[in-house]
């Protein structure tokens, strides 16, 4: 009894370390947020919901800075069945010291209407670090 109430307290202690440690590569507070604003005033109304017909912006603040100068955006959306499908992954360059960072993410005129449904932007280092994540939804 003595060994298994051990076993169970070590897994216990072994899991709030692992994820104190960050497995993974993101850091507590490491996301991508959404919503409407300007790139001059940043996001004034956070939402993870967006009409198909909707512009919107992206923000994002690290603990640390990016220290990289070319990332990665992947944008996958999630099917009916849970699986995660790679839609467009495109390139941009950073400052490495940043751990800021604005982004006109979608724009209607330029990028037509999305299709309903769940989505999500990992952005991502050269050597396939995760920097961060958000999702959003369009109805």
């Amino acid at each position: 009894m003595l060994n298994k109430t051990r076993s169970i307290f070590i897994l216990i202690v072994l899991s709030i370390t692992l994820t104190a440690c960050n497995i993974g590569g993101l850091i507590e507070g490491d996301s991508i947020i959404f919503g409407t604003g300007t790139l001059d005033s940043g996001i004034t109304n956070e939402q993870s919901t967006f009409g198909p017909d909707e512009d919107f912006i992206m923000e994002l603040e690290t603990a640390e800075p990016f220290g990289v100068t070319d990332i990665t955006f992947t944008l996958l959306e999630t099917t009916e069945d849970g699986t995660e499908v790679i839609l467009e992954q495109w390139d941009d360059v950073v400052d490495p010291s940043w751990n800021y960072f604005i982004y006109d993410f979608h724009i209607v005129e330029l990028d037509g209407a999305f299709e309903p449904g769940d989505y999500t932007v990992r952005i991502f280092s050269p050597d396939s670090s995760m920097i961060a994540e958000g999702s959003f939804t369009i109805q």
